[in-house]
């Protein structure tokens, strides 16, 4: 059976497409704007999805598919806001998370995810919330920020993505 995984870095093209990055002076139609900052969001959370199932499974690319599929946006922003301080973790994670959330590349990505998620919420859903141009950029260059640093991740963000799996398993 063929497999289509969604590739963050062509959710991240899409989102300069629509976003008219390279049409020089004019705005797209707001509409545009909206799918531009979803696709950026979307390009972060698979991104997420991508490093957790690579972990649990190197070798095995049909099962890393698999897995991707229970990453869950709830657990990844629940985990973003635990290492940012915007929510307490259990008490049982809670030395893991106050050592992971002293790592500033750690915050910088939760914090990017958070940001995004709730510009991906309101494009989405709040019909009086307009994007324009130069917002819609900023939040889609956030996205290629993170985006890079998943894909080159150290240690902490390593433990963070633990962190992500440990939240998606029922306890």
């Amino acid at each position: 059976m063929p497999s289509y995984p969604i590739d963050p870095n062509k959710l991240l093209e899409h989102a300069a497409q629509l976003a008219g990055e390279d049409a020089g002076r004019g705005r797209p139609s707001y509409t545009n704007h909206r799918r531009a900052v979803s696709s950026a969001y979307y390009a972060a959370f698979h991104q997420v999805t991508d490093q957790v199932a690579q972990r649990l499974f190197p070798d095995d690319p049909s099962f890393q598919l698999q897995a991707r599929r229970s990453v869950t946006h709830g657990a990844v922003s629940l985990v973003c806001r635990w290492l940012t301080g915007r929510a307490g973790a259990p008490q049982h994670l809670q030395p893991i998370v106050q050592a992971l959330g002293l790592d500033p590349a750690v915050t910088s990505v939760a914090d990017s995810l958070i940001g995004l998620k709730e510009a991906r919420e309101e494009a989405d859903y709040d019909h009086t919330r307009p994007f324009d141009k130069r917002e819609t950029l900023t939040l889609l260059e956030d996205a290629r920020a993170t985006v890079a640093s998943l894909q080159a991740p150290g240690p902490s963000l390593d433990q963070a993505m633990a962190l992500i799996v440990l939240k998606t398993t029922p306890r």
